[in-house]
């Protein structure tokens, strides 16, 4: 008797041991996304990992936060990189990497069968330089990852089209934003979590269209609203009881003075995972989908599985990106924009199609096993061939991994170039170096320590004042020392004057802590 679409059957994790299912329809897709070579389809057979494992495994390949100085290796020149500088391979200023005058190509090899894949892909990803940041059209912006569209921007990643914004992570066309997380359309706003269309806004989460207003949960169309939760087309509100406008506005002040008390008491608030207008999906922070399962922060996709961060896509299982427009791709990280049938690639974007097995290539068709490769075609691990030659060693290449085990696996963790505790993985899946999975698997870790500021001014974070109205600007000339770690950080011009306005404490811990912070509360 055929299977149906709602049968499934178990699978047990090769790593953890745990059980997970596979049902028809993911067979279905595997079958989709399977490539065909001379009219020979190479068949895609199910995952033996579970879910969970495979994004852990995709994410260790993305550091999006840590940065460090180094050398360039081609200009010789002090730069901002993702790369610590104890990394053994070549990094380039990211305008050398992209500059017209250096062609990957260069780079090319041939596949030594006497060899396997992971040695052959090892030798080419390290040999081919490479780029300091992902860091696209920045006009001032120089201290963000991960990002493009950035003006006067810093210490914000994974974003793109933000304007005089700082210490944020997933920000999208907005403007002056502080300490936020998945923001979009929004502006003059301070510590938010998974915020949209806002305007001078403190302290908001699972927020939208709302202005003039501080620490908001849930709430929608509000303005002029003081610790409320759950609310829509409110105004004058405190604590959810409705005020006169002079009523409120008198109260206010006093209230703002006890902001402190305000956001400890909205941090303890739990953080909702919204579903909104979809039909058919599991997960969390999902809008405008259908039959989208285990799927996270994602908008407008459907008919697929285990994906994060994914917008206006369709047909895509085991995908972290954070652009739009892709199908058919499969078990792949960071691909963005208008791609299509890709399987096992990182950072593969803009038209790229029937790519397979590659790393940070754009603008290019029908590749295996290639880096950093712009405007091309037919290729094979880097070494330009003809329609022909390249169906013909296609062939011969996958039937070699299939007799070394390797066939229709995503990289294995040993290829990242960043230590398991410098990628996103360590904030989705925490661990210590000492954890059996590091040892048994083979993750890189990083020891690396970026040196302290040099500081002769050095302030204690938890005996200063941080109230704003007290603070002058001589803290500007200060090394602050975190709270909590003991890491020294500054304040800049650009962020104190924010503060002012917003009459916001200057804060006591180092962005990074910040950050976990907020990561922590949508969990």
């Amino acid at each position: 008797m055929e299977q149906t679409s709602t049968q499934s059957k178990n699978q047990v994790c090769s790593v953890t041991w745990k059980k997970f299912e596979i049902s028809q329809d993911d067979l279905e897709f595997y079958k989709k996304v399977s490539p065909k070579l001379w009219w020979e389809t190479f068949a895609v057979p199910h995952p033996t990992l579970s879910p969970e494992e495979r994004q852990r495994r995709r994410m260790a390949f993305r550091n999006e936060r840590n940065l460090y100085r180094r050398m360039c290796d081609a200009s010789w020149k002090q730069i901002i990189s993702m790369y610590s500088p104890d990394k053994n391979f070549k990094v380039f200023d990211q305008s050398i990497r992209r500059s017209d005058q250096r062609s990957a190509l260069d780079y090319g090899q041939d596949f030594d069968f006497s060899k396997t894949f992971h040695q052959n892909f090892a030798h080419l990803f390290g040999s081919v330089p490479k780029p300091s940041l992902y860091n696209f059209f920045a006009d001032n912006s120089a201290y963000c990852n991960c990002a493009n569209y950035q003006k006067d921007c810093y210490l914000t990643f994974a974003s793109s089209s933000n304007e005089n914004s700082m210490y944020s992570h997933y920000l999208l066309t907005s403007k002056t934003c502080v300490d936020c997380y998945m923001v979009f359309d929004s502006e003059y706003v301070y510590m938010w979590v998974d915020c949209q269309k806002l305007y001078n806004v403190s302290f908001a989460s699972n927020t939208k269209s709302s202005s003039q207003s501080y620490f908001l949960t849930n709430c929608i169309n509000c303005t002029n609203c003081f610790d409320c939760f759950w609310l829509e087309n409110a105004s004058f509100c405190i604590t959810n009881v409705q005020y006169s406008e002079q009523d409120y506005k008198n109260r206010l002040p006093a209230l703002l003075k006890e902001k402190k008390l305000y956001q400890q008491k909205w941090e303890m608030r739990l953080q909702g995972s919204t579903i909104e207008q979809s039909e058919n999906v599991s997960g969390a922070h999902i809008r405008s989908s259908k039959n989208a399962h285990n799927c996270f922060d994602v908008g407008n996709i459907q008919d697929s599985k285990y994906c994060t961060r994914l917008v206006d896509s369709r047909s895509c299982y085991d995908v972290y990106s954070r652009w739009q427009n892709s199908e058919l791709c499969y078990e792949s990280v960071a691909v963005w924009d208008n791609v299509h049938s890709l399987a096992f690639c990182a950072n593969v974007d803009t038209w790229a199609r029937n790519c397979f097995y590659s790393m940070h290539c754009a603008s290019s068709h029908d590749l295996f096993w290639c880096v950093w490769l712009r405007n091309t075609e037919y290729c094979i691990f880097n070494k330009q061939y003809t329609k022909e030659e390249y169906e013909v060693l296609a062939k011969k290449i996958i039937w070699h991994m299939m007799e070394t085990w390797e066939w229709w696996e995503f990289f294995h963790p040993s290829l990242s170039p960043f230590g398991y505790n410098e990628t996103i993985a360590q904030e989705y899946y925490p661990l210590e170096q000492t954890d059996t999975l590091i040892q048994s698997w083979k993750y890189n870790w990083s020891g690396y320590e970026s040196p302290q500021p040099v500081s002769d001014r050095v302030i204690d974070a938890s005996t200063m004042s941080t109230d704003v109205d007290t603070v002058s600007d001589e803290i500007l000339s200060y090394a602050i020392k975190c709270s909590q770690t003991g890491k020294l950080f500054r304040i800049q011009k650009q962020e104190l004057d924010f503060y002012r306005k917003h009459w916001i404490h200057v804060p006591q811990f180092h962005p990074d802590v910040r950050h976990a912070k907020r990561v922590a509360m949508r969990k």
